[in-house]
């Protein structure tokens, strides 16, 4: 080995495998590298003395079974450098692993149609791999690229399965971390089937599904990466920890684990959502979720922000609050029950469109509840008997906007409490006795209230006219307003800008497309109901046109003023010919009166023969005395 050792006098602790340009290397074998650094070297491998095998562009026969600190690296792209073996029999890695590293190769192993195919059996803490590519193929069912049980690190690689059938990743013990990894798989990208593991996945991707499983404790934790729609089935493992952080198109996630954690952020849930079998309880922070089910009464899930579009099992806690504004959102399949349970004082209930059949009366000690529908879209039944709501005797509770069966809202006994817009069946009622609080609606029994509120008429009046110079407005010059369609020509609005359908507006029209009003679509929208709450509406738009126009330079179609008070004084001046008319006519009904008096009264005229108002008749007959 006189060659070798005159070799590493100028690279130390390197050998090469292969053809190198210009001279011979020291193997043709990458295993006799390795076995070679592993014995002979001097000194021998260790933390601070690591060798290198330098494997040149070509193929090499496996298996290869590393030795600690002993790295195999490539020479040139991991297209070039492979590795390669056809197992005779199953699970027969085509690399065994060690405290070293892999870099820049291809491993293959081809299980010829008849084994299970496997790249990657770490025995050893601490190796590593680092733009490598691992590919199982031809092989039979239920095979793995890579099968842990140790501490693992890997980086920049796809990890390509090329039959049906196979998983890419098979973690058996240990704590593993990957980053930048592509985990492929036609079953499985991930399996945590029967023995405890860690594994940490930082901006990575899978195309196929996680599966855990067995009475063991599992750390997984998946941050920036691109899911593809993976499905998550936690089996009904021990206490683990699950983390999916700010990933895109994660599929549904099915959790049938016990007494953990789960935890999802900034992530796209999609498919059937989350779906919580066990007893792990759920946060889930700013993500959309398709669905929230909770089918297990231990173990609450709990939303903070995003969406959430459907949940159809409550039988445990399913809360959805809004950061910073004490306001849980109750949306059809959830209990409002559990809502109520978790507020405190001050805080909000709002209650999206459904049926909501509870299972017991809308009840808590605490002062100061705000519980707000939709209005007839927000119904709540009990048994049509028991009061559905009721306050106690409790302070500042404010009920409005909910339909509610013949039980009713009962604030009887409540101070300083309201209720507002409460049908019952559909029904508006009519209060009768306010010194009681009772109030008969046709056809129900007495229901215990204290008031219903109409709306204010000036605000109603204000809302109409508003909305007619709006209409006015937009026929001269298109504009945004409540309802807008518009093709995506930005990836996000500025978190600054408050006026967002005046900022989308400003935006098209920079991009020279046009904005076009459509005066036959109907649009439902809740205007406000009084005066103070239409003032503070306008205050806040007019600032926020305001902004927009210094910042942005854009200004909507209200700011112009002239415009605006032409359009004023043309609804009053046909409120103007309006009261003129209507004086007009209250004049020509008092003459008319008169002359009807004074034939009756004084000429004892009847009428029974009819005076023809010509006029009246069919406008193709002639009056009479102006013929030919």
């Amino acid at each position: 080995m006189v060659a070798i050792d005159e070799k590493l006098k100028r690279m130390p602790r390197t050998v090469r495998v292969g053809i190198v340009p210009g001279g011979l290397s020291e193997f043709i074998d990458v295993q006799a590298a390795i076995d070679w650094c592993d014995t002979q070297a001097v000194p021998a491998p260790a933390a601070g003395a690591r060798y290198t095998v330098e494997a040149w562009p070509g193929t090499y026969d496996g298996p290869i079974v590393m030795a600690d600190y002993v790295d195999v690296v490539a020479i040139g792209t991991r297209a070039d450098t492979i590795i390669t073996r056809s197992p005779g029999a199953h699970d027969l890695a085509t690399v065994t692993g060690a405290l070293a590293d892999l870099k820049g190769l291809t491993v293959i192993s081809d299980g010829g149609g008849a084994w299970r195919a496997r790249c990657i059996t770490n025995l050893t803490d601490g190796f590593r791999f680092l733009d490598c590519e691992f590919i199982p193929q031809n092989t039979a069912v239920n095979a793995s690229a890579i099968a842990n049980n140790s501490d693992m690190m890997g980086y920049r690689t796809p990890i390509d399965i090329l039959q049906a059938a196979t998983e890419a990743l098979n973690l058996l013990g240990g704590i593993s971390y990957i980053e930048d990894v592509d985990l492929g798989g036609n079953t499985y990208s991930l399996n945590m089937n029967t023995v405890a593991a860690i594994l940490h996945m930082h901006k990575g991707s899978m195309i196929a599904d996680v599966i855990t499983a067995g009475a063991v404790i599992h750390t997984l934790l998946i941050d920036y990466c691109d899911l593809n729609g993976a499905t998550f089935t936690l089996g009904a493992t021990g206490a683990c920890v699950y983390s999916i952080e700010r990933c895109t198109r994660a599929g549904p996630i099915t959790d049938a684990s016990l007494l953990g954690t789960g935890t999802i952020d900034n992530t796209d849930v999609a498919g059937a959502g989350l779906v919580k079998n066990g007893t792990t309880p759920w946060t889930i922070w700013r993500s959309f979720l398709t669905s929230a089910d909770n089918a297990n009464a231990v173990g609450a899930i709990t939303l903070y922000g995003g969406q959430l579009h459907g949940c159809a099992d409550a039988t445990g806690v399913v809360l959805w609050l809004i950061p910073g504004l004490g306001e849980y959102k109750v949306i059809a399949g959830m209990d409002i029950a559990h809502a109520l349970a978790a507020i405190a004082a001050g805080d909000i209930i709002r209650i999206g469109p459904g049926t909501y059949a509870l299972a017991a009366q809308l009840a808590r000690a605490i002062d100061d509840v705000t519980i707000k529908g939709v209005g007839l879209g927000t119904r709540i039944t009990l048994d049509g008997v028991t009061p559905v709501i009721t306050a106690g005797v409790q302070d500042g509770w404010v009920i409005t906007d909910i339909d509610v069966d013949a039980g009713l809202v009962e604030i009887q006994f409540a101070t300083n409490s309201t209720l507002h817009n409460i049908t019952i069946n559909g029904l508006h009622g009519t209060i009768i006795n306010p010194d009681l609080g009772q109030t008969n609606f046709p056809g129900q029994p007495v229901v215990r209230l204290e008031e219903i509120r109409p709306l204010d008429p000036a605000a109603t009046e204000i809302i109409k006219q508003y909305g007619r110079m709006e209409h006015q407005l937009c026929l001269e010059i298109p504009r945004l307003g409540e309802l807008i369609a518009f093709r995506k020509v930005f990836d996000q609005l500025p978190s600054d800008v408050a006026m967002d359908e005046a900022f989308v507006e400003a935006l098209i029209i920079r991009r020279g497309m046009q904005v076009r009003y459509a005066p036959e679509a109907v649009v439902y929208n809740m205007g406000p109901e009084t005066v103070s709450d239409f003032v503070k509406q306008r205050r806040r738009n007019y600032a926020g046109h305001l902004y927009l126009k210094d910042k942005y330079g854009y200004q909507v179609a209200s700011l112009e003023n002239t415009r605006v008070a032409r359009l004023a004084l043309e609804e009053v001046w046909g409120a103007a010919r309006l009261v003129y008319t209507l004086g007009v006519l209250a004049i020509l009904e008092l003459y008319s009166r008169a002359l009807g008096w004074w034939d009756y009264r004084v000429r004892k005229k009847k009428h029974v023969v009819w005076d023809m108002a010509w006029t009246t008749k069919d406008p193709g007959q002639e009056t009479p005395g102006k013929t030919g």
